[in-house]
């Protein structure tokens, strides 16, 4: 995955490594600092750098902050997301939400915030294992859309709506939700035909 012109980012293990291709070498080795844990899935916008642990129990998000001059490179953990149950396959992102799938024995799919950060939703796949996730582009206001695609002909949309505070404008809500709920909303999905 580019990070820049000239340096990508790979996964190698618990390793997170930065390599320039056009001066052929590694720029920067980063080992996982949970345990030494793998990491499955990986996603990079704005700057930030999302790592998540595979193969494992309690698998976490990692989100780093980087910056990439010439063939210096620098990164920082800026947050930990955790909910999953075990390990992490996909992570997408867009602006300051970030949709995460888990692995065939965890079988979640997350919904997070990153400005506060929290899990703003989440749902159990019990019938189908998800392979991955991508965002629906152009949404109606106020809605985030995304789409799930998996074994045995799953293919599911899923809708969020959300709202921003007016005292703090960068952090998104699901519409309806109070401070007082204390569990996650479960996600609703609808099952996509094609023909």
């Amino acid at each position: 995955m580019l990070v820049s012109p000239r340096v990508a980012v790979y996964l190698a293990q618990s390793f997170i490594v930065f390599y320039d291709f056009a001066a052929d070498r590694q720029l920067l080795i980063y080992q996982n600092s949970n345990g030494h844990k793998p990491y499955r899935a990986l996603a990079f916008e704005g700057g930030r750098l999302f790592a998540g642990e595979g193969s494992t129990k309690q698998g976490e998000i990692q989100v780093f902050r980087v910056s990439v001059e010439g063939s210096r490179v620098d990164m920082e953990l800026s947050m930990v997301l955790r909910g999953h149950r075990y390990g992490i396959s996909q992570i997408i992102v867009q602006e300051d939400l970030v949709v995460s799938v888990g692995d065939d024995n965890d079988k979640g799919v997350l919904v997070w915030e990153t400005v506060s950060p929290r899990m703003l939703s989440a749902n159990l796949m019990k019938t189908a294992t998800v392979l991955g996730a991508l965002f629906v582009p152009d949404p109606p206001p106020g809605e985030v859309h995304f789409v799930t695609y998996g074994t045995h002909c799953h293919l599911k949309l899923w809708s969020l709506q959300v709202e921003r505070s007016d005292k703090y404008p960068a952090v998104y809500s699901l519409k309806g939700a109070k401070a007082t709920d204390k569990l996650v909303p479960q996600l609703v999905g609808k099952k996509l035909l094609l023909g």
